[in-house]
């Protein structure tokens, strides 16, 4: 699927248009000892579908062995029901990324979640962009936010009627796959009146023109709070099959 996945970015001058100059009805007369340059179609393979996508993400017998009983898997609605929105606007792509899976408007977009039990499960969703230099964009903003993020602010949907706090982003390692790689935790704070705190864990891989999030809810269980690397190898694997 690499070269689904690279599509927007492969192939960036193919389709050659040889112009023969001949003479024809409006008088183009042929220079002798001359050839034309070849003219270079800008059309480019469209981005993978969202029909595409849902082929890519990791089916029961992709998943490690390590994660074999994570064989729940159902999909993901695409959107909340209301817009998040940051107290702090350099922290709204976090909370469009909390909904949508990523800051910026994606051509397609596939989603679903694989899940143990139900305080042991992970969502993961792919993106596809037109470019290469989109996905990386979209990266990127969603790193400037997390460095801009790291002490508190809130999330609302004033459709949901709830106001979030968040005690911010802590960074951390990304992993070594793919073309570009984010890493971080964004944590909550509990709504129960306990006022206890677990992180959000996200993970983010780009390959070529398609980007994978990977995200769990964590607890203020040590054991919860963290994303199997198999699983992400699992998923740029299968993005990077031919």
């Amino acid at each position: 699927m690499r070269s689904t996945v690279r599509s927007a970015v492969a192939a960036a001058a193919a389709g050659v248009l040889a112009v023969t100059a001949g003479a024809c009805s409006s008088g183009e007369e042929k220079t002798p000892g001359k050839q034309n340059s070849p003219e270079k179609s800008s059309t480019a393979p469209p981005p993978p579908s969202r029909k595409q996508l849902k082929k890519m993400l990791l089916s029961k017998g992709d998943l490690p062995p390590s994660l074999k009983q994570h064989d729940k898997i159902f999909p993901v609605p695409l959107t909340l029901e209301g817009k998040l929105e940051a107290s702090r606007g350099s922290c709204q792509p976090l909370a469009d990324a909390l909904d949508i899976g990523m800051p910026e408007q994606a051509h397609a977009w596939a989603k679903q979640r694989y899940a143990k039990a139900p305080n042991d499960r992970f969502t993961v969703s792919l993106a596809s962009y037109t470019s290469e230099k989109e996905a990386a964009a979209a990266v990127g903003k969603l790193k400037s936010a997390a460095a801009a993020c790291t002490s508190s602010f809130r999330i609302a949907n004033k459709k949901a009627h709830y106001n979030d706090p968040y005690k911010g982003v802590k960074s951390k390692p990304a992993p070594q796959q793919g073309d570009q790689a984010l890493a971080y935790d964004l944590q909550a704070v509990a709504d129960d009146g306990s006022r206890r705190e677990f992180p959000f864990l996200h993970i983010y891989v780009r390959v070529g023109n398609v980007v994978a999030t990977v995200v769990r809810v964590g607890s203020d269980q040590p054991e919860d709070n963290h994303i199997p690397p198999d699983l992400v190898t699992a998923q740029v694997n299968k993005l990077n099959a031919p």
